[in-house]
This record gives C-alpha cells, sequence and structure tokens, in this order.
C-alpha cells in the first residue's frame, strides 16, 4: 500500500487493493485525483500505527484544491477494542479538498475518529469569512462503527465536517455503542467549528449508545449528531438513536437555517435516564421541525438560550448579533405534524417537556422568542411514567415571547398543564391557543399561566375529547374521531373540510404551500 500510494501520483490513477488483508504501518498520503477501491469487505487494510493522531489514509492540499477522488470498497479496521490495545487513532482525513468521495467502505475499530473532512487549513478562525469551503464532498453507503472516543475534555465523531458546502452524508449506517458508559463520541459531529452551507444529511441509520448519565454532561451527552455554525442544513429520512444538537444556527442567503424532517428520533425501546430528540443552541433563525415521529425521550424539542451579553466560545460577531436576545434569538421557527409519542419522566436532572424554552447556565432567565408556531403535533406521554409539561416557557422572568400560536395539536396523558409560563412574570405577547384537543392531563386540561395570563391572548375552541387512535404506537384517528376535520386552517394543505387536529392526515392529494420562501407540502399518510 506504501508503494502504491508514493507511486501512483497522477491525477486519475486508480489503486485496486486485492482481497486478504494488507498491514500498514505508516500513514498513506493520498495524491489528488487518486482514487483507492477494492473487493469490498475482503479487501481489508490494518492500520498498526498507534501515535497520537496517527492516520491511515491522509488527503491534505492547499484550500480550494479540486481532490476529484474517492475511496471505496473497502474494509478499513483500526484495531481499537479496548484501552492499551494497538489502535490507530483515524481511517481518513481531508483537509482543503473538494469533490472526495468515500462511499461503500467498512470502517471500524478506529480509537479517536472515523473520517475527518476539514475544508480549510487553519484552526478554529472564529468566522468563516475570507475562507474558501470546500464542495462536493460525500459520504455514502458505509458502514462505519467503533470509530468516536469521548474523554473529559469532549468528544469526537465517527463523521467529522467543517467548512463545507452542500457536503451529502447518506445511505451510511453508523454506529457508536461499543465501548463502556461514558466513553462513546458520536456518530456526525462537527470540525473546526463546523461552519456549513446547505449540507444535507439523509437515509443514515445511526444508533449511539443509550444515555447512562445523572446530569447533562455525565460521562458524555446524549447528542448522537452535533453540529455548529450551520445555514440551509436538512436532515431527513434518517432513524436516529440519540439526539441532534445544532448551534448558532442562521438561515443566511437559505429559506431556513435547519430543516430537519421525516426522521425516526429516540430509542426503539424506552431507557430509565433523560434523553432528548432535537436541541437547538444559542441562536436558531427559521428552523422548520415536521413530519418527524420522535419516541421514547423526555424531552422532544428544546431551545437552549443563554444570556444576551454571551455570544459562545466558537463565534465571533455576527450579522444579527446585537438584535434583542443576542446570540440566543429565537426567531420564525415553527414545528409541525410531528408525532411525540412515549415520552416518559426518568430518572437524573434534565428536561422533562414535549416542547420548550430554556435559558442555560445564567439566573437572568431571559430567551428572546419571536414568531414560534406550533401546529398539528400529536403528543402522547408514556402512560406509566409521564413527563409533566407538553409546552413549558418556565424560563421567561426577564425574556420575552412574542407572537405565539399553538393550534390543532393533540396532548394526551400529562401529568401536569399541556402548556405552562414562568411563575414570576409571564412575558408572553400574542398568544393563540386554539383548536387543540387535551385530554387526561394535569390542571384540569387547562394552560397553567401563574403569573398572569398573556396578553394580547386567545384561547379557544380547544377541546378535551378521547382522540380515538388506532392503538398500539398508531396513533393515526380512527374513522369516528370528532377530530377529522375539526382544525382550524393555518395555511398549510389539508384533506377535507377542515384540517385535522394532531399531526396524522387521512389519505389524498394536495398542492403544495409556500413557508419561509419555498416549498412545503403536508405529509399525506396512507
Amino acid at each position: 500500500m506504501a508503494y502504491a500510494v508514493t507511486n501512483a501520483t497522477t491525477a486519475g490513477d486508480i489503486i485496486y487493493v486485492v482481497a486478504g488483508t494488507h498491514t500498514v504501518s505508516t500513514e498513506l498520503g493520498l495524491a489528488v485525483g487518486v482514487s483507492v477501491t477494492g473487493d469490498g469487505v475482503t479487501s481489508i487494510i490494518n492500520a498498526t500505527a498507534t501515535a497520537d493522531w496517527s492516520t491511515l489514509f491522509s488527503l491534505s492540499s492547499a484550500d480550494g484544491t479540486n481532490g476529484n477522488q474517492s475511496i471505496s470498497n473497502l474494509l478499513l479496521e483500526g484495531g481499537y477494542i479496548a484501552e492499551g490495545n494497538d489502535k490507530c487513532w483515524v481511517a481518513i482525513w481531508i483537509t482543503g479538498r473538494s469533490n472526495v468521495i468515500i462511499n461503500n467502505c467498512t470502517i471500524q475499530n478506529f480509537y479517536e475518529r472515523g473520517i475527518i473532512v476539514n475544508g480549510i487549513n487553519t484552526d478554529n478562525p472564529g468566522t468563516d469569512d475570507g475562507f474558501t469551503h470546500a464542495t462536493g464532498n460525500e459520504i455514502h453507503d458505509n458502514l462505519i462503527y467503533n470509530c468516536a472516543r469521548y474523554n473529559v475534555g469532549g468528544g469526537a465523531g465517527c463523521i467529522n465536517i467543517g467548512f463545507q458546502d452542500g457536503m451529502l452524508i447518506y445511505d451510511n449506517t453508523i454506529q457508536q455503542n461499543e465501548r463502556v458508559n461514558g466513553a462513546n463520541g458520536w456518530c456526525i459531529k462537527y470540525w473546526n467549528q463546523g461552519w456549513l452551507k446547505g449540507c444535507k444529511i439523509y437515509n443514515n441509520t445511526l444508533n449511539k449508545k443509550v444515555y447512562h448519565g445523572d446530569y447533562p454532561g455525565d460521562g458524555g451527552w446524549d447528542f448522537n449528531i452535533e453540529l455548529f455554525n450551520i445555514q440551509g442544513l436538512e436532515i431527513y429520512g434518517n432513524t436516529i438513536e440519540g439526539a441532534i444538537d445544532l448551534n448558532y444556527n442562521y438561515k443566511g442567503s437559505y429559506g431556513y437555517a435547519a430543516w430537519i424532517h421525516d426522521n425516526t428520533i429516540g430509542r426503539a425501546t424506552q431507557g430509565t435516564k433523560v434523553e432528548g430528540a432535537i436541541i437547538l443552541e444559542w441562536r436558531s433563525e427559521n428552523v422548520i421541525i415536521e413530519d418527524n415521529t420522535i419516541r421514547n425521550v423526555t424531552y422532544g424539542v428544546s431551545f437552549n438560550t443563554r444570556g444576551q451579553a454571551l455570544n459562545g466560545d466558537d463565534r465571533d460577531n455576527e450579522p444579527g448579533g446585537n438584535t434583542p436576545g443576542g446570540y440566543s434569538y429565537i426567531d420564525s421557527c415553527i414545528i409541525r405534524n410531528n408525532l411525540f409519542y412515549n415520552l416518559y419522566n426518568g430518572a437524573g436532572t434534565g428536561n422533562r417537556f414535549a416542547i420548550g424554552v430554556i435559558s442555560e447556565g445564567i439566573i437572568n432567565l431571559d430567551p428572546q422568542v419571536n414568531y414560534l408556531r406550533i401546529f398539528n403535533n400529536t403528543i402522547v406521554a408514556d402512560a406509566t411514567d409521564p413527563i409533566s409539561v407538553g409546552l413549558d416557557f418556565t424560563s421567561q422572568t426577564n425574556g420575552d415571547v412574542d407572537s405565539l400560536w399553538v393550534i390543532n395539536n393533540i396532548f394526551q396523558g400529562l401529568s401536569g398543564a399541556y402548556i405552562m409560563g414562568d411563575a414570576t412574570n409571564t412575558n408572553i405577547s400574542n398568544c393563540l391557543l386554539r383548536y387543540n384537543d387535551v385530554y387526561n392531563c394535569g390542571n384540569s386540561n387547562n394552560p397553567s399561566f401563574t403569573a398572569g395570563n398573556p396578553s394580547p391572548y386567545t384561547n379557544s375552541s380547544n377541546v378535551s375529547v378521547i382522540p380515538l387512535f388506532v392503538g398500539g404506537v398508531d396513533y393515526t384517528l380512527q374513522s369516528g374521531s370528532t377530530l377529522i376535520d375539526a382544525g382550524l386552517d393555518v395555511g398549510f394543505p389539508y384533506e377535507g373540510a377542515a384540517p385535522n387536529i394532531g399531526y396524522w392526515e387521512e389519505a389524498g392529494s394536495s398542492p403544495p404551500a409556500t413557508w419561509g420562501g419555498f416549498s412545503i407540502k403536508r405529509k399525506i399518510r396512507f
């Protein structure tokens, strides 16, 4: 292998790895335009280097280089089984190159990280102004497992990405649950502060080990995906065990900062500790969360804000940073047509709500929220260990929520109020609670605003009836449900005389609507 990469240096060259085990003790520096391929899992490259940051394949060039190459149909073995045994740190490390494709590989047992795709050669610049992002990079149809560690200093990813435009990660199976509790990193994580534009993560199966900590950060986190500094990110069609954590979410020139849709998020079976599904940290502009199934978690969607004076360690001043709420401003987000079920209380410190806004790490409790829409979701608490709150706005002591619309949702089985405000200062204005079904919830199925109702405030046309779900984990509505055609038209497609209440709409077809500058269609389920 060392001979091959040293002598195959002309763009268009292909190194073919025959079946068998090929032991490599040095770093393989792959030239621009040179590809490597093999016979699949029978073409094994066994990396035996053990030094810190030892790497099997290195693809490093000046920023903006067109790599125009691929690594495919190989099994890459890093040798990590447990602390103390021989192990290679990184399988593939790409720096500065565009149009590199990693596909149809099995990448296993690397100590630190599986794949790093870094668009630039500068470390942690605090901004992407003046830097050339890499473009056209893809990771698809791979099996990657046991390639990400976690230690006290932080966590690594099986895939790590930074300074990428339009990167595609799809049709992979990624697993990180082989190591002892507290030693597993993420499936997908940012690198070099992230700075990602127009990237897509879709049709992957991502499995992070079930969380065992008693408080956030206790031996790691419940994150499966963690990304920083994003614009125009789309995450769809994935099955994700573990949470999505997105930080510094600006829409820039895109119609949205993040569009998270048509995923199954949460555990296949219920855990015992606090775990979540989607966390949006610091600023979040035009985030759309729709048509997801969120199951077996203690919290569904959490907006984790900070104080107005805090800008975070990984971001210099960006446009919009001085608006009310600073780097934690939540603006023009919509959460619609999602199914949340088996929301359980669990053990340990953490969030327990379907959707909530928290103020993290400060005493001022001043989240700033504008134009938050919560439409047509079905939220069902676990029957034996239910969470207490559906929508949690108890961190608003010194904050402000302007234009909160909660319409056409089902809330069932919560032990407390379906929506709860701050006990000291409500600080919510232009609040609409309409056409929701609140059934078998605490506080007599009523909102809880102990510091006074929002102003202006509309609380009308809500009901408390049995939804008549089909049953089991099928939360579609039986034909006799009074919630069919009982909702309010909020501007999205629907079937029948009016929208249904809840996430489900009966079979049919209708043209797409427009929201946030792009076409969007309500998912019709058959």
